[in-house]
């Protein structure tokens, strides 16, 4: 992966100047956006002694909460450095403390126009933000500084989530190459899974729920709804219901799948969207969303709205 080595040495500059350091994630993580929010915390507590490194928005996550219990939500101290990972747009920034900052560094693997940051690391050819990461670590300008185990793990978490376990199109052979690089830190990947993908009881009703309400279009479209009383009945946290859109993979007859998920605590329906081959970003982009060719999202005022976002991406297929 070739990155632009004024913006490493620039990026490692700030590092050392600043004290206090704040990593941000977009809202509604996933694992890349808390895996590298983690990693980037431990590689910078292990190389740059007496930094004060927080990450704003690490309570109430549901998505892996398991895997990154361990960590604290702190006082952002003033002044410090935001480094904002895995979000595109200004929009998604979990913690607007971001805007007080008297720098920010944005360092992201999405395709985006808002490029919001003093200086921007963008690479839409990673695979994840866990994967950018592990390059610009293992950067030649900054061979004096090393990737430790607890790093290692947190960006492993990322680059897998991201990935579908190196199977989605986005995989490419710097992700194989870094995957095997993080493995030979020793962590421990049955962990990793264990906590990535272990299932409860509670989901077996979860599960029937997506199949018993999935509907397919002619044309290919797979789509399912979580309303609040679903959400409520289930006893489901909105942020988690990305995590069976995959339960819609691997169909012949769907081609491009999506869940819509009421949130009434921002007043709003969320809508996750994935496909094989066809290109869903643009459509998302017409929605208050955005994303990946291949993996997007939007957000839509109410049921209406869904179904015109629905009617378009079955126009598109």
């Amino acid at each position: 992966m070739k990155l632009d080595q004024r913006q490493i040495k620039q990026l490692i500059t700030k590092i050392k100047q600043y004290d206090n350091i704040a990593i941000f994630r977009h809202e509604s993580p996933d694992f890349d956006a808390l895996g590298s929010q983690f990693g980037m915390l431990e590689w910078i507590s292990h190389n740059f002694k007496n930094k004060n490194v927080v990450c704003p928005g690490v309570t109430n996550v549901p998505v892996g909460y398991k895997l990154f219990k361990d960590y604290k939500a702190t006082i952002i101290k003033k002044p410090f450095l935001a480094i904002v990972l895995d979000t595109a747009n200004v929009a998604r920034i979990s913690g607007k403390e971001y805007q007080e900052a008297d720098y920010i560094i944005k360092i992201d693997h999405h395709p985006s126009s808002d490029h919001y940051g003093n200086l921007n690391i963008e690479e839409v050819s990673a695979s994840s933000v866990g994967e950018l990461l592990f390059y610009i670590f293992k950067h030649s300008l900054l061979k004096k500084y090393s990737i430790n185990q607890a790093t290692a793990r947190n960006l492993m978490i990322g680059l897998v989530g991201d990935t579908g376990r190196l199977v989605f199109p986005s995989t490419t052979v710097n992700t194989v190459n870094a995957y095997l690089e993080l493995l030979k830190t020793g962590i421990n990947m049955q962990e990793i899974y264990g906590g990535m993908y272990a299932k409860s009881i509670k989901e077996i009703k979860i599960i029937k729920h997506v199949y018993e309400n999935t509907k397919v279009t002619k044309a290919g479209l797979g789509y399912f709804y979580f309303k609040h009383q679903d959400l409520k009945k289930l006893k489901i946290h909105p942020d988690e219901v990305v995590k069976y859109l995959p339960l819609l993979a691997n169909y012949n007859e769907i081609k491009i799948f999506a869940s819509i998920t009421e949130d009434v605590s921002r007043g709003i329906f969320r809508v996750s969207i994935r496909s094989g081959n066809i290109i869903i970003n643009q459509v998302a982009q017409k929605f208050n969303g955005g994303g990946h060719k291949h993996a997007a999202g939007a957000k839509v005022k109410n049921i209406k709205e869904s179904k015109q976002l629905l009617a378009a991406l079955d126009r598109l297929i």
